[in-house]
């Protein structure tokens, strides 16, 4: 918590007065909600990591500020009622890591920052009630079985500096429709779309020899 001053000025007879009114932030690093509709604020934390949750199995939404700059690995795994993360607050260069989010099986939203550094393997799988993303990445790697077996996800856009997707990185995906690939791209590993049997539309912003330049070691055809 912090204070932030607000200057302006007013009229008083006929001189110009010059105030300050001084505000309360709350900027927690993390703010969990559980399902009694009870609420837990965590500060001055740059990484998280499950020994600093509370109650976990019964969180239903997690909130994080300005100063996180990573989620540890299998962090929030296994919440079985968590439904919502909004990560939109959290500046550029959060990392996602290994397992952070799997098996959340009734998780259905997650908000990115407008920039984010990494999400690493395995970070949302098995996450069944997830139905669209998008993520821009600055590292050149997407990684593998991110969101495998997320079989209510539709949609999915990339964009960054993605340059390649990894092994089984949607496998499973059996609802997933369409598709925006990053104008970076240049290799998408086996398995990556195994299983993905609803397709619509896949959207590259570039040249068809741009696209045919793209590796290739799996099939679009599920």
């Amino acid at each position: 918590t912090f204070s932030s001053p607000l200057k302006g000025t007013s009229w008083e007879e006929g001189k110009v007065v010059t105030y300050v009114i001084s505000m309360k932030i709350d900027d927690p690093s993390v703010k969990l909600f559980y399902d009694d509709g009870s609420t837990k604020k965590i500060y001055g934390l740059s990484s998280i990591s499950k020994e600093a949750i509370d109650n976990p199995d019964n969180v239903t939404k997690i909130k994080t500020g300005s100063s996180l700059k990573s989620i540890a690995a299998s962090c929030f795994c296994d919440l079985q009622k968590l439904k919502e993360v909004d990560l939109s607050m959290t500046p550029n260069g959060l990392t996602v890591s290994r397992n952070s989010f799997q098996n959340c099986y009734n998780l259905e939203k997650v908000t990115f920052p407008s920039e984010i550094s990494e999400v690493v393997g395995d970070a949302f799988r098995n996450d069944y009630a997830l139905k669209s993303m998008a993520i821009n990445q600055t590292s050149s790697s997407f990684a593998g079985w991110c969101f495998a077996n997320c079989t209510s996800l539709e949609e999915v856009q990339l964009f960054g500096s993605i340059q390649k997707i990894w092994d089984g990185a949607f496998s499973g995906c059996s609802s997933l429709k369409t598709l925006t690939l990053p104008a970076t791209l240049k290799s998408i590993c086996k398995e990556t779309f195994d299983g993905c049997t609803s397709w619509k539309e896949i959207h590259f912003n570039r040249s068809i020899a741009q696209w045919k330049n793209i590796t290739k070691d799996c099939s679009f055809n599920g």
